[in-house]
């Protein structure tokens, strides 16, 4: 019988929901998720903000970088209208605003798109919100960032993001530094990608046989995810928590695993990066 494990919901239910929103966190819980993972950089006044990508044309409309704004500017901004038109009106959370969303014992994937100058602040935060440092895991590429997150606040577990690029076939970090590197920084475990994965299918016996966490995204259909499970990996990392875990719960069958929806704006599905 297939083992399923934890479901985190990939910035929030973003299948339906505006990514890395308050709307996309709150659904992913009403949905049942396990935890959440959310996307976080500092803006130009200090600030620690809920967004992926460096520039906030894609889900704001807007061409300007996060780093040039302050808080108050982004928070002028529609972060859901692009999705969907009941999302109107949803603005750019911040870390504590998405921390508040999480149940006793949800879980919650800090992924830091900064430096190590965000780790005084990120600490701050997650002590006052008194989260569970067992239910927490910070997730970086960012080799320094994880070393000043294990000093500052070695009680919250980290994540070694890897993936292998599909055009070039180079993994970042290389796959012969990978062991050391997780020593360095004293990560749980790894956070990878689903193709990645695929392309080497023999890293998730290593990650396991040395005792280690092995988390994956992005799963969006349920032949993948039961693979991936198979592989006995810690979670599943998906913009649709909810359907995933009923696909992953029935009997598998022939037909396709992909909801039959009507197309709406903003709705076509997509491989996301972390």
């Amino acid at each position: 019988m297939l083992t399923i494990p934890s479901i985190i919901a990939h910035r929030g239910s973003s299948w339906d929901a505006p990514e890395n929103t308050l709307a996309a966190f709150l659904l992913a819980w009403m949905e049942g998720a396990d935890g959440i993972e959310a996307d976080f950089q500092m803006t130009k006044d200090g600030e620690i903000v809920c967004v992926h990508d460096e520039s906030l044309e894609r889900t704001t409309g807007k061409s300007k970088r996060v780093s040039n704004c302050t808080l108050e500017e982004l928070r002028a901004l529609d972060a859901g209208k692009w999705k969907r038109p009941l999302y109107r009106g949803q603005r750019i959370p911040t870390l504590p605003d998405v921390l508040s969303t999480v149940p006793v014992h949800g879980q919650i994937f800090i992924e830091l798109k900064g430096g190590p100058e965000m780790i005084p602040l990120v600490k701050k935060h997650l002590q006052a919100a008194k989260i569970d440092p067992a239910n927490v895991r910070i997730c970086s590429f960012n080799v320094e960032t994880l070393l000043a997150a294990s000093e500052a606040m070695p009680d919250y577990n980290r994540l070694l993001l890897c993936k292998r690029s599909t055009s070039e076939g180079v993994w970042e970090p290389s796959l012969h530094i990978l062991e050391a590197t997780m020593r360095m920084v004293k990560a749980c475990g790894i956070y990878l990608d689903n193709v990645s994965l695929a392309a080497e299918p023999e890293l998730a016996k290593k990650v396991r046989a040395a005792g280690k966490e092995l988390h994956v995204w992005t799963v969006n259909r349920a032949p993948a995810a039961r693979i991936a499970s198979a592989m006995g990996i810690t979670s599943l990392t998906t913009d649709r928590p909810g359907w995933l875990r009923r696909r992953l719960l029935a009997t598998p069958t022939s037909t396709s695993d992909t909801p039959k929806v009507k197309a709406k704006p903003g709705r076509k599905p997509r491989l996301s990066k972390a």
